[in-house]
């Protein structure tokens, strides 16, 4: 598969989605407009050879539409968590994720036999799993897995060798951002279904033992 057909392809069917009504299970704690404000900015930034540092010969450069995407996380941290105790949880979480990227990713550099799904499949995965364990804000486990991606970029760029190059916000680096993105959604999904249906088989026992004592 080539580069960023996976990650334009979760992005179109995540936005007709939203736009069909499926906001209140997909992304219940963000806001629309500013939404698709920061997707039309990234979709404009993304063609353009927009890198720092412009040094062809640097080990690692990002792109600015990476630098939109933190911004925005950096911006829903800050609003959507009133406490700084809160912050610096959020903040310790994303440190926790990176690290677990960037480990997983040098891990697969050396030999990608051993996986779970796939060598490009199993570090989304993980990040997913721990962002919904970390918090349980869709807007919290976006902010997590952006600010996670781009650190664990950072520390796979240390432990990679001198003559590899890491490129914040190549095709490839969205891919794996979009199934992480993507994986958080449908985890978070089932475990507001599988909290649902336990909600309800609760009031149908108590109804039940009520009306059999009474």
């Amino acid at each position: 598969m080539n580069p960023g057909f996976l990650s334009i392809w979760i992005a179109l069917i995540i936005m007709i989605l939203l736009f069909t009504g499926w906001k209140s299970l997909l992304a219940p704690d963000f806001n629309k407009k500013l939404s698709l404000l920061v997707i039309a900015i990234i979709a404009v930034c993304l063609p353009l050879p927009l890198w720092w540092p412009n040094i062809s010969a640097a080990k690692w450069q990002i792109h600015a539409s990476v630098v939109v995407l933190l911004a925005a996380a950096a911006l829903s941290l800050y609003f959507q968590a009133e406490k700084w105790s809160t912050r610096s949880y959020l903040i310790t979480a994303a440190v926790i994720i990176g690290a677990a990227w960037g480990l997983m990713r040098k891990m697969y550099s050396f030999d990608p036999i051993y996986h779970w799904l796939g060598p490009m499949w199993d570090a989304p995965l993980l990040a997913a799993l721990l962002s919904c364990m970390f918090s349980k804000s869709s807007v919290g486990q976006f902010t997590l897995i952006a600010w996670g991606s781009f650190i664990g970029s950072l520390i796979y760029c240390m432990l990679a060798g001198a003559s590899q190059q890491v490129l914040i916000g190549a095709w490839s680096w969205w891919d794996e951002l979009a199934l992480a993105l993507l994986f958080a959604a449908v985890i978070r999904i089932v475990l507001a279904a599988a909290a649902g249906i336990k909600n309800k088989i609760s009031a149908f026992w108590f109804n039940n033992r009520r009306g059999g004592t009474a």
